[in-house]
């Protein structure tokens, strides 16, 4: 009973603690700042020793370099099915045109356009950009910074923010045939 009520108090002090730290903590560094502490917390204890400092660097070296050139590192799938018929148009400068693309950009953004698995358009964005592109499905687009954009589908919201890279907001939206 000793040791569980031990390792108990030690638990319910260190949570108390935790919650008040994490509220010192500005919410915009969330989970891009307390990942790397956990990971930080776990290798204190190995730097003890020289050759285990050694192995630190270089494998931490190796998975920096190497995650540079790892191809669709970032990239989170989804499969957005296409609705026809819809009449959400974000501007009423662009008219609801069967298979129109239409994207307004909030803040700096980029978009990669896929037919048939062929990039057919890569492109920058700035802040009160728009861009409205006929295409008909299949197509796909990888959107940098998801969050700083809006856009329809034959008047259909599409949704970039929900399940894009939480990390690093890119994004693949997939029109299929359906």
């Amino acid at each position: 009973i000793g040791g569980g009520l031990n390792c108990w108090t030690i638990w319910q002090i260190t949570t108390i603690v935790g919650i008040y730290l994490g509220s010192i903590i500005p919410e915009k560094l969330g989970l891009n700042f307390a990942i790397p502490l956990t990971f930080l917390a776990l290798l204190v204890n190995d730097f003890r020793k020289l050759i285990n400092v050694i192995v630190i660097i270089v494998s931490g070296s190796i998975a920096t370099l190497g995650y540079q050139i790892i191809p669709f590192k970032d990239i989170t799938v989804i499969y957005e099915t296409v609705k026809q018929n819809k009449s959400i148009v974000i501007s009423d400068n662009n008219t609801n045109i069967l298979n129109n693309l239409v994207l307004e950009f909030i803040d700096e953004c980029w978009i990669e356009l896929y037919l048939d698995e062929k990039l057919i358009e890569a492109q920058n964005f700035n802040s009160g950009d728009q861009y409205s592109k006929v295409l008909k499905p299949p197509f796909k687009i990888i959107i940098g910074n998801s969050d700083s954009v809006k856009g329809t589908y034959n008047g259909e919201y599409i949704d970039f923010i929900t399940n894009a890279n939480r990390l690093t907001k890119v994004n693949i939206i997939y029109f299929l045939n359906e």
